[in-house]
């Protein structure tokens, strides 16, 4: 299950360092880190979390929410970028922004990949491209 969510909505490419994971579902983030924290030991002081959020939404609030949701440390969080959008609307209400969480272990994440590829093999047969 871990992999074919990172498969759709993880990094994949070698440049990133890291296993990223970006989505604004809290649902779906709260998922992804309870089932990597099931599937590795992992070291929660290799969490990172970066948020991106409209003019309107509360930092502070912001921040909380995304700590308290996916049970990381506000100290871990990066500076919070604010999109340049519009100041005369409001895009989503009930919306925290998009959250991307880093776990900083690049093994990590091509062993959940690898895991991804190889279903994809068995289930259809086809070899698939890890680029």
């Amino acid at each position: 299950m871990l992999s074919m969510l990172y498969w759709a909505e993880g990094a994949k490419h070698d440049k990133v360092t890291g296993t990223r994971f970006v989505n604004t579902d809290p649902n779906l983030m709260q998922l992804y880190v309870a089932l990597l924290r099931q599937c590795f030991m992992i070291d929660e002081a290799r969490f990172s979390l970066r948020v991106h959020i409209h003019y309107y939404h509360k930092k502070g609030m912001v921040r909380r929410f995304w700590s308290q949701t996916l049970q990381i440390p506000e100290k871990q969080f990066t500076a919070i970028y604010v999109k340049k959008r519009s100041r005369k609307k409001r895009f989503r209400k009930n919306f925290m922004g998009i959250c991307l969480i880093n776990y900083r272990d690049s093994a990590v994440r091509k062993e959940i990949l690898e895991l991804g590829y190889t279903l994809h093999r068995i289930m259809t047969g086809n070899a698939l491209s890890n680029d």
